[in-house]
């Protein structure tokens, strides 16, 4: 039996082959968090008659959309479109989007538009999506962000939540997210030595942090270090970049487009010399996403042998990654009924 979300997308296409961006009404929420430009500009949430005057004004209305495939991932579906002009006249070809949508009681809560088909994928069903998830699981007050680019993950964070971005060149060019979060221009190591991070969230402890910045093993675990004694028992880090599947996107000098760095090396690192710490790398577009509890803010044990912990992990070879006594040992499922047991109670309740 065909999925429900799948029928109405193909009605509201068909419909709009016949009737224009009108058709998408029905399908639209009274609220809807749209996206037109992914790699720059943070979900907006917009009243549905906004995203249908927005469409005009982007002349969705001379195209015609073909939908190639609707590929489902829960409440969410992805949809290579070809898009053919209506009127041919010289200017305008075929060209190709994705549309990645969001549906709930039978309507579309979000509509993302991206250029490429993987890049809807990863926001459909990689750690963008879990991110999302684990803020509404966790409810966090206090959240702090290292590597923040254009600031697509922390537009994830929740309104209530006190946040935290840390990024020598961040490109946010959305007003929402500076709105919500207070962002620092500068190198995570720059920030720890100049400021004292609880007194930057008001006296709270960190409940959750994300570690996304420089791609080396050096930086993620200095940045653990800094971060963890800013914790509590009960806070989570996440760090992404932990599961590479190639070589070549896993080494210290970069080669590839899609790079990762050493970052991995963190969790043999983390495994041996701090063996209380329950680490877990969830198998999860595009390189991993760990997962790490049972912090302990006044452990010296790294910060006291930093330079010599790193000399120990720096050479270690890619093999790690794949063996049955190293890389494998904490991978996991991406299922959320085996991550959301890893997880503390609610931070907000």
């Amino acid at each position: 039996m065909e999925p429900e979300p799948v029928q109405l997308l193909r009605d509201a296409y068909e419909s709009f082959n016949r009737d224009g961006v009108e058709a998408f009404r029905n399908l639209l929420a009274p609220e809807v968090e749209w996206i037109e430009r992914p790699r720059f500009v943070a979900l907006r949430h917009a009243r549905r008659d906004d995203v249908l005057a927005r469409m005009e004004e982007l002349k969705w209305g001379e195209w015609r959309m073909e939908p190639e495939d609707f590929v489902v991932h829960g409440d969410r579906v992805v949809v290579p479109v070809r898009l053919d002009p209506r009127a041919p006249n010289g200017e305008q070809a075929q060209r190709t989007r994705a549309h990645y949508w969001m549906l709930r009681d039978g309507q579309a809560v979000r509509l993302e538009v991206y250029n490429q088909r993987g890049d809807a994928t990863n926001a459909a069903a990689g750690y963008f999506a879990l991110l999302e998830r684990l803020h509404e699981r966790l409810r966090p007050r206090t959240y702090v962000e290292i590597g923040v680019h254009a600031g697509r993950s922390l537009a994830r964070v929740r309104p209530e939540t006190t946040a935290i971005g840390i990024d020598p060149e961040p490109i946010v060019k959305d007003p929402s997210i500076e709105r919500t979060a207070k962002i620092f221009s500068e190198k995570s190591d720059d920030f720890f030595r100049d400021h004292d991070l609880t007194a930057e969230l008001g006296g709270r402890p960190v409940d959750v942090a994300f570690i996304d910045g420089m791609h080396l093993f050096e930086f993620a675990l200095r940045d653990f270090v800094n971060l963890e004694a800013h914790c509590t028992e009960q806070s989570v880090v996440f760090v992404h970049d932990l599961y590479p599947k190639r070589r070549d996107v896993a080494t210290r000098d970069r080669t590839t487009v899609c790079w990762s760095g050493d970052v991995w090396k963190l969790v043999p690192c983390l495994g041996a010399e701090r063996p209380e710490l329950n680490i877990a790398v969830i198998d999860i577009r595009p390189a991993g996403f760990g997962l790490i509890t049972g912090l302990d803010p006044g452990s010296r044990v790294l910060r006291e042998r930093l330079d010599e912990v790193i000399e120990r992990y720096m050479d270690l070879d890619y093999d790690w990654v794949e063996r049955e006594d190293g890389g494998r040992r904490y991978r996991m499922e991406h299922d959320w009924r085996l991550i959301e047991p890893l997880l503390p109670p609610p931070f907000g309740s």
